[in-house]
């Protein structure tokens, strides 16, 4: 019932159909997400407001983007290109990733640049896949709204590694309310390109209850060191939103936002065992950012 939703995964149908918020496509966009994050980590209440650099063309907000890199939180941002034609890979960094804004699955690792441009196979392969990325709509996939608006734009970005030379794990912090700790969740992602392993652990870092499409892991994985800051840094992100996923990353005393999601496995993610979809629906207190009309 999406009109009356209860569980989880209908409220997030709910928040597709009817919250039609263009603050969430300001902030499914990978490149304006960067000035709500550096905004709202540097105290601006206004950063939602319309006359917030959010509401302008992504076309215009170059400077503004770069600025971006003040934020100790964000990877550094190297450049923003239209095409993958306008990519300079002359001043481009001996490391670095090519994303999209707009969709997922969007990136090309580049671990060694010269490598990289001497493989003209994978040198080839690499701009053909961001090619249809930046050429495909993901809006048109599960029809959740907010990416719908988003314009399509290749970025460079700081590659993230730990001192194993190995990427980052990610930390995803689902955040229901913002007083009550242990109605929070954390999705730990290892092992994402190789031996991919999900697990959901509440917030005194206890394996949950419930999981994502997988069943229940046994093994509790290692306690980042920057747990504490972690939860302070996604409760702030979260502050403005009624339920958010607020994605990080964290090496040693380094910690990384890498995104803010708002309909978590675009609503089709089964809950394991059932019953949580409605025990998370129950935490989640819907209050729109705007009405719509029925």
């Amino acid at each position: 019932d999406f009109k009356n939703p209860k569980t989880f995964n209908e409220k997030l149908i709910y928040r597709i159909l009817y919250d039609r918020s263009e603050i969430y496509t300001f902030l499914a966009d990978k490149l304006k997400g960067r000035i709500f994050v550096a905004g709202i980590l540097s105290g601006s209440k206004d950063i939602l407001k319309k006359d917030s650099p959010l509401y302008k063309d992504i076309d215009s907000l170059k400077e503004e983007l770069l600025k971006t890199n003040e934020c100790k939180y964000l990877p550094k941002l190297y450049g923003i290109y239209d095409n993958i034609y306008d990519i300079n890979f002359s001043i481009l960094p001996d490391s670095f990733v090519l994303k999209t804004n707009h969709d997922a699955g969007g990136y090309v690792i580049v671990e060694d640049k010269k490598e990289f441009l001497k493989d003209t196979k994978r040198f080839s392969e690499a701009m053909r896949k961001l090619k249809e990325h930046l050429e495909k709509n993901y809006y048109l996939i599960f029809r959740e709204w907010h990416y719908r608006g988003i314009k399509p734009r290749i970025f460079a970005e700081e590659l993230l590694k730990n001192e194993e030379n190995g990427l980052l794990d990610t930390y995803k912090f689902h955040i229901f309310d913002k007083n009550d700790m242990k109605n929070n969740y954390v999705q730990v992602t290892t092992d994402r390109f190789e031996n991919y392993q999900r697990t959901m652990m509440t917030s005194s870092w206890e394996i949950a209850p419930f999981n994502f499409i997988y069943e229940i892991p046994t093994k509790i994985p290692p306690k980042p060191q920057s747990l504490e800051a972690m939860w302070d840094l996604a409760l702030k992100l979260a502050s403005p939103f009624d339920y958010v996923r607020v994605d990080l990353y964290q090496n040693k005393d380094k910690i990384y936002v890498g995104e803010l999601t708002f309909t978590h496995g675009a609503a089709i993610e089964q809950l394991v065992p059932g019953e949580w979809d409605e025990k998370l629906g129950a935490l989640w207190h819907q209050k729109r950012l705007v009405d719509v009309t029925k």
